[in-house]
């Protein structure tokens, strides 16, 4: 990750574990990243004061990307894909179980 820093950027590393659900959209069979959530967040050479700033930066631009992005979209291409796009009907996350409904 880069940061601004003034009039200088910085190339920042250090650690994210990001949870969150998952919406699938049959029409396009892309999966999509719903209300990321940040686990854990630490990045070398910034202070422990501004790590709470930065959650919430980094938590918006999660959300602001993974909004228009999918994580993955099943293939018109692919024989296996295209029959799972086929029957399945959604996948959500309840209770920190997948949840996926099948059908015709």
């Amino acid at each position: 990750m880069t940061i601004q820093v003034g009039s200088e950027s910085k190339l920042l590393s250090g650690l994210l574990e990001v949870s969150g659900g998952i919406k699938y959209v049959p029409d396009t069979g892309a999966f999509y990243v719903m209300d990321p959530l940040i686990e854990r967040i630490a990045a070398q050479g910034v202070p422990v004061k501004y790590i709470d700033k930065m959650r919430l930066a980094v938590t918006e631009a999660l959300v602001a990307y993974y909004g228009d992005h999918p994580i993955f979209v099943l293939k018109d291409k692919n024989f296996k894909q295209t029959a799972a796009r086929l029957i399945l009907k959604s996948v959500v996350v309840e209770n920190r179980e997948l949840v996926v409904t099948l059908g015709l």
